[in-house]
């Protein structure tokens, strides 16, 4: 029969969470698995008086409970802590019964697809198992105390039936004394020991005699011994009835570690004798190492052991008010270039190595500094300094990390490998600045180097971080900018160079943002591009530009190709050929009449080579984007069905420029050769009537720019 579970526990409630598609119903088989290896693990450790099944079962309504905290919004983690106190009450009480459960729970929790998508999920189940374990270790401290309170009330209860049962009392008293698990010590008044049971002497290492040289205080650390006199003191003037649970540091005789918890209660005297003090003693030293090392856990990297990024923040805050305002500190932010190669090539075992490898050389490379070194996740250390007189420079560092990481290391006698590292620098910042903003800073300069390349490092830039800073800012405001319906469409004719005439209608993005300014096309491209908003968003600017393409030839009666540029994004989404084809139905475009442009870089892929392909098939006329900025545009125009090459910006910009330099010698037989695999070529950016010429000159059909419309900002036909 299933056991219920006590009226005290919560029961499992619904969670509103984070993300959309969380609830308590959200696969219960993961949660059966994880249940189901939970009861296996705890069964090991201690006896439950409990069925296996009903194990599982008590074990199930506990997962649930935590599932939900997780997810709960408000976020409160206070419902784990009963959670931990409900494994006391089931008897998981063994040495190893907290560390399984911990264990299993922190894995499962962090791997449920059911939570992946729950908002700071990590800080969230640390959070839940902390305040689990702050529930069991109450718990547990409390069940040590029920068994210190019933043996209390068994010897004051014996002490107070003294005169009437004074044999039996004794013959008890004894009994406990030699049975409990538990020390026992009778003192005076002054901590003389009177008398000591078996496990006393277990716990402390003395034997009875050499006790009774010592008193209760000199067993106790020295810098503790004068509270615990105070204790004692107000315990003999009534002022409290009894001291529970006092933890202290105890000595023992061979100096080991060992803490306990203390239970002091005041036996009076009769007949006018001194009263005397019942100390019990519990070995509390398993729960505190326990503790430490789940405190440990929650701010250490399991693999390479260096400092989190949670530790790393708040040593921050600390080394940059220690730090020489004159010298200041240097923060370090690196990262692993290739790492996945690593992992993805010898497996993960291979790439932890690696990364226990990185950081005792970064301790190397440091090595008589003022340092704190951390694994900020993943592939990812940061460095921070406290520079002094002799701290070498910036450069000097850079290039040791370099070297020093660039050294392989070698599996076998033949293999080795290594890895090098970007680096982001912030070089003596000022030093009110705070934790966040610091690694902020150094997170930004980290990117901004990446985009230069690998194995590259570069300086904190105020400026350049200010632009970042407000480009991010842009990029995130622009998901909401599309739902009120502030991004708006835009057209611009393409024109045929020989006489001008309207071929086609090019659809653009326009956003005229009041709080940033406009931003053009290309800007929002960009930016959507970099939070991933261009693919729902490329797909809105399709169907419209489609479905206004439509409304002009409704007007007018004739049919105009609709040209339309992809990201490199957008070029290797899977979902394209269904996103063009669920356009072309629902507009009635017909795929003769639009024109997608792919980037040429993204034709090193094999999903971009596959929507190409795919699409052309349907009819669709594929244009090929950035046209010579690449050496593999040869092999794409022989190779793959592409109707039209549209020339590079930069190099048009650089011809208009230099009218006769090597660019334009380039240029001539780049569209020479784009004709002669019989693609047309049109040129974006003419904005003059000798760019116009010039590339009608060299056998360019046709172009876009400010030439062919008063005003790019218009849709000339609405």
């Amino acid at each position: 029969m299933t056991v219920p579970l006590p009226e005290d526990l919560p029961a499992p409630r619904r969670p509103v969470s984070a993300h959309q598609g969380g609830s308590t119903a959200d696969n219960p088989r993961e949660r059966e698995k994880l249940a189901r290896k939970w009861a296996y693990l705890v069964s090991t450790t201690a006896y439950i008086p409990l069925s296996h099944p009903e194990v599982e079962q008590r074990l199930l309504a506990l997962v649930d409970i935590l599932v939900n905290a997780v997810c709960a919004e408000p976020f409160v983690s206070s419902a784990a802590g009963q959670v931990g106190a409900e494994l006391v009450r089931l008897n998981c009480v063994g040495p190893e019964s907290l560390e399984r459960s911990v264990d299993v729970l922190g894995r499962a929790l962090l791997g449920l697809p059911s939570l992946r998508r729950v908002n700071k999920l990590t800080d969230r189940v640390v959070m839940v198992l902390a305040a689990l374990t702050s529930g069991y270790l109450e718990a547990f401290r409390a069940f040590i105390f029920q068994q210190q309170e019933a043996l209390n009330r068994a010897l004051f209860k014996a002490a107070n039936d003294a005169e009437r049962q004074r044999k039996d009392s004794d013959a008890r008293l004894e009994e406990v004394f030699r049975c409990s698990a538990s020390g026992i010590a009778i003192t005076d008044l002054d901590g003389a020991f009177l008398k000591t049971n078996a496990a006393v002497h277990e716990l402390l290492g003395y034997t009875a005699d050499e006790l009774t040289e010592l008193t209760l205080f000199d067993l106790v650390a020295e810098d503790e011994r004068r509270s615990l006199r105070k204790a004692c003191e107000d315990l003999r003037e009534g002022r409290v009835d009894r001291l529970r649970q006092q933890r202290k540091r105890m000595l023992h005789k061979e100096d080991e570690p060992l803490w306990a918890l203390l239970s002091v209660s005041l036996q009076p005297g009769s007949d006018g004798e001194p009263g005397r003090l019942v100390t019990v003693i519990a070995d509390d030293t398993q729960v505190t190492a326990l503790q430490a090392t789940l405190n440990r856990q929650s701010l250490h990297d399991m693999v390479t052991r260096l400092p989190n990024r949670q530790y790393f923040s708040t040593a921050t805050e600390t080394m940059l008010r220690r730090a020489d305002p004159e010298h200041g500190v240097t923060l370090y932010h690196l990262d692993l270039d290739a790492f996945a190669a690593v992992n993805n090539g010898y497996g993960c075992e291979v790439g932890d190595r690696l990364l226990r490898v990185v950081a005792d050389r970064l301790f190397t490379i440091f090595e008589g500094e003022d340092t704190i070194i951390a694994r900020l996740g993943g592939d990812e250390f940061a460095v921070l300094v406290r520079n002094s007189p002799t701290t070498p420079p910036v450069l000097t560092m850079v290039q040791r990390i370099d070297h020093d990481l660039s050294e392989a290391v070698y599996l076998n006698e033949s293999t080795g490998i290594a890895v090098s590292a970007t680096i982001g620098v912030v070089d003596r910042p000022r030093l009110t600045i705070g934790a966040t903003e610091l690694m902020r800073a150094a997170d930004l300069t980290l990117r901004r180097v990446k985009r230069t390349g690998r194995r590259q490092w570069g300086l904190f830039d105020q400026r350049q971080d200010t632009e970042d800073s407000d480009a991010f800012r842009i990029a995130a405001a622009m998901a909401g900018a599309w739902e009120n319906g502030e991004i708006q469409l835009r057209h611009r004719p393409v024109v045929h160079l020989a006489d001008h005439e309207l071929l086609g209608m090019e659809g653009l993005l326009c956003w005229p943002s009041q709080e940033f300014g406009p931003q053009d096309h290309d800007r929002c491209r960009d930016l959507a591009e970099s939070t991933g908003l261009i693919i729902p968003l490329g797909a809105w600017l399709m169907l419209a530009a489609a479905e206004r393409n439509r409304r002009r030839v409704q007007r007018s009666g004739q049919e105009q190709p609709l040209l339309l540029s992809l990201t490199p994004t957008q070029a290797v989404e899977p979902d394209l050929t269904c996103v063009v084809h669920r356009v072309v139905t629902d507009t009635g475009l017909p795929p003769a009449q639009l024109r997608l442009g792919f980037p040429v870089q993204t034709l090193t892929q094999r999903m971009a080579v596959d929507n190409l392909t795919d699409l052309a098939d349907t009819g669709v006329h594929i244009t090929l984007d950035d046209f010579g900025s690449t050496t593999a545009e040869i092999e794409h125009l022989e190779d793959l069905p592409i109707s039209t090459v549209r020339v590079a910006k930069p190099l048009v910009a650089r011809q208009a420029a230099q009218p006769t330099s090597l660019t334009s010698k380039t240029l001539r037989e780049l569209v020479a050769t784009a004709q002669l695999a019989g693609a047309t070529v049109l040129v974006d950016g003419v904005h003059t009537q000798e760019q116009a010429d010039w590339w009608r000159a060299v056998g360019a059909e046709s172009a876009t720019g400010d030439l062919f419309t008063a005003d790019p900002g218009t849709d000339p036909t609405d």
